[in-house]
């Protein structure tokens, strides 16, 4: 009996290891689970206790690739309660190869103010942004709302003057859809990188700031500060903000 239940304590404090290590690696501060393909990867948690992350704030980049080791991945979804109850985030930035936002996965991340997410998002899931009471700029670049799926109560909780920004030329394809019912609906501009709704030497400047520094401004919409629509930020961007500029 006495071995027997050693060997029972031992399978349950193994068992409490594999659930705690729900990830496969780590990279920039991020946790990342490898998919069954092995040439893919999810943003996951660091731990199943809430906050799911317990030093993360500020501004949040999902890269597109990402290495551990030698092997590079593509990160091409954000797993269920990735960064649940995160609450010192501030801004999220995903990256062009994500195409899921998992169930529950900013749900309350109460200082969340600025999200951007990219024209391969697909389909965003049940609560993923619940709670989030101080998310006001939701910039997304898919150009049609029949090209992604929204879960029930992805918004539920948010502020009511949050703006959904879609991309240039798009307004009338989501107003026709109906979705100027429940979102306050407003296009976002090429080059505006810090949001005001206009082009000016203030883009330009956090734009060079961002190419010299790779310090990341916030609040800084990448769709819009990707003038070239290339999937990168560096100096040909730049030069298109001086273009707009002056043609202003």
């Amino acid at each position: 009996m006495r071995y027997s239940r050693t060997i029972i304590q031992l399978l349950l404090l193994l068992a409490a290891s594999v659930t705690a290590m729900a990830y496969d690696f780590v990279a920039d501060g991020l946790c990342y689970s490898i998919n069954a393909d092995g040439e893919s990867v999810v943003v996951t948690y660091e731990q199943q206790a809430s906050p799911r992350y317990t030093s993360l704030a500020g501004e949040v980049v999902i890269p597109r690739t990402v290495s551990d080791g030698e092997t590079t991945y593509v990160v091409n979804g954000i797993g269920d309660a990735a960064f649940r109850d995160c609450t010192a985030i501030t801004s999220v930035v995903v990256g062009d190869s994500v195409k899921t936002i998992g169930n529950n996965a900013f749900y309350c991340c109460t200082s969340l103010t600025t999200v951007s997410v990219p024209k391969s998002i697909t389909r965003i899931n049940y609560a993923a942004f619940y709670g989030c009471s101080a998310l006001t700029r939701f910039y997304t670049g898919v150009p049609a709302p029949t090209l992604w799926s929204i879960r029930s109560m992805v918004f539920m909780g948010v502020s009511s003057q949050m703006q959904l920004l879609v991309p240039p030329g798009t307004m009338d394809v989501w107003v026709e859809a109906r979705w100027n019912r429940s979102y306050n609906l407003a296009e976002w501009l090429y080059g505006d990188v810090n949001g005001d709704g206009e082009v000016n030497v203030t883009d330009y400047t956090l734009l060079i700031s961002h190419i010299l520094s790779r310090e990341l401004p916030t609040p800084m919409s990448y769709l819009a500060a990707d003038v070239n629509g290339d999937g990168d930020i560096n100096v040909t961007d730049a030069s298109r903000i001086v273009t707009l500029i002056l043609s202003n």
